[in-house]
């Protein structure tokens, strides 16, 4: 993805999907957007760490930098496999909704949909707890609009299918997103005993 389609998205989203719909990303393309853009927030929340430590028990702790990387390591992992496994569901869905897509087209829509929520990793620069919970949450907002819009365009399915297609996505996507968030706190859990 270069970084025309990444403002595209930002400041004219419906045209950028119709860009996609016409020229579509292949799954190398897709996967290597993914990798890099799941790499923001395990990279500025290890930066954060190295250098602001962690508050617990309300004292500031500085983590080995070994049980940094492991967190990192351990969030990265946990990002591109809910990724993936939304592009799965949305492959398998398909078939429901209208015509069937192949994984190259789920996988673009997942990818492209989440990177406004990926995008939201630099807040880990800002370490508050009231920045993080308010930068998350409208990148989440914006990713879900994304997700509304693009869907009927990208799989080329009516309007009123692709509400209940992306409602359905929505949902598991937050599922996938406080599992996501259940394993990276079991793994802070275990490194800051």
């Amino acid at each position: 993805m270069s970084i025309s389609h990444l403002w595209g998205f930002y400041f004219n989203p419906r045209q950028q999907w119709h860009n996609l719909q016409q020229n579509h990303s292949s799954l190398v393309e897709s996967v290597s957007h993914l990798s890099l853009f799941s790499a923001i927030t395990p990279c500025c929340l290890a930066l954060s760490m190295w250098f602001f430590g962690i508050e617990w028990s309300e004292k500031t702790r500085f983590i080995q930098p070994l049980q940094i990387l492991g967190i990192a390591i351990c969030m990265y992992l946990s990002i591109v496999t809910a990724v993936i496994l939304l592009a799965f569901l949305a492959r398998a869905m398909t078939k429901d909704y209208g015509k069937p897509a192949n994984f190259d087209l789920a996988m673009e829509l997942a990818c492209y949909a989440v990177t406004p929520l990926l995008c939201t990793g630099f807040a880990w620069l800002f370490p508050e707890g009231w920045f993080l919970l308010l930068v998350g949450l409208l990148g989440l907002i914006y990713s879900i609009y994304l997700l509304f819009l693009g869907t009927p365009i990208l799989l080329e399915i009516p309007d009123e299918r692709g509400f209940m297609f992306s409602t359905t996505l929505v949902t598991v996507g937050l599922v996938l997103l406080a599992l996501l968030f259940f394993a990276n706190a079991f793994v802070w859990m275990w490194v800051l005993r």
